[in-house]
């Protein structure tokens, strides 16, 4: 590969990191802030409530308080992976974050099949729910490749 050729690879790299960081930074801003809104606390507890990493903050905050603390960590998700674009080691922390959310959420549909799975859908028999929690397979690769890039951020500049 010619220097030129490698250039171009690295600011296309850059590039796509680029444009996930900033959609995560948006996505994380406004699913944390509609956590502060009543309609959402009420939406999400039939799922978090039964999950057993999330199921202590209903009793200890109550539903409310319960949406408003997974809010505050979405959106220092949000806040981390947005300073990632400038210091590596706040990227590093925001898509461990992001992955911890990504896999909470997935392991929702593992915890609460009769949510995610509905009888007389065809395959994959997923829910409404079931299929909207899907979509954070994606997001957890995602948030690895934002990772795996400030990792080796880390190793170019060492």
């Amino acid at each position: 590969m010619t220097t030129i050729e490698s250039n171009a690879a690295e600011r296309t790299d850059t590039l796509a990191i680029n444009v996930l960081r900033w959609t995560f930074v948006l996505l994380f801003g406004a699913f944390g802030a509609h956590k502060f809104l009543a309609y959402e606390a009420e939406l999400i507890e039939p799922m978090a409530a039964s999950h057993p990493l999330l199921s202590w903050l209903y009793p200890a905050f109550g539903t409310q308080g319960a949406s408003i603390a997974i809010g505050s960590v979405e959106l220092t998700t949000g806040l981390l992976l947005a300073l990632g674009a400038w210091f590596r080691r706040a990227s590093m922390a925001g898509a461990l974050l992001a992955m911890g959310t990504f896999a909470t959420t997935v392991s929702i549909m593992l915890t609460n099949a009769p949510l995610a799975i509905q009888d007389g859908y065809g395959p994959p028999w997923l829910s409404f729910e079931g299929q909207f929690l899907s979509k954070d397979m994606v997001l957890f690769a995602v948030a690895l490749a934002i990772f795996l890039d400030a990792h080796a951020r880390g190793k170019r500049s060492a």
